[in-house]
């Protein structure tokens, strides 16, 4: 980011972005899967 932008970012905020991004995309797949499977039994 310094090299592209200018910006300094440590380590950390790069770690705490990327954990935002994963518990988003995981909650919306989660939202996919149930509403594929609303009206469906499962065993």
């Amino acid at each position: 980011m310094k090299l592209l932008a200018d910006l300094a970012v440590t380590a950390k905020a790069v770690e705490r972005t990327a954990e935002g991004i994963g518990s988003d995309i995981a909650a919306r797949e989660r939202e996919e899967i149930q509403h594929a499977t609303r009206g469906y039994s499962l065993p």
